[in-house]
């Protein structure tokens, strides 16, 4: 990996990890209803939500 391709990595992770946290966060309760209204396990909805974030 060269140097330009390096910073470019990075420069997309800078936006890109925190755009996912916001997306984990918004799923969380939306994943935890789901789950609890469907009769699925809570921790299902969980996995459901860290999909979503990633």
């Amino acid at each position: 990996m060269t140097g330009d391709t390096h910073s470019n990595v990075l420069r997309t992770l800078r936006y890109d990890v925190p755009a996912s946290l916001a997306v984990f966060l918004v799923a969380v309760p939306l994943s935890l209803g789901i789950a609890m209204a469907s009769g699925a396990p809570l921790a299902a909805g969980l996995i459901a939500a860290v999909v979503g974030g990633v």
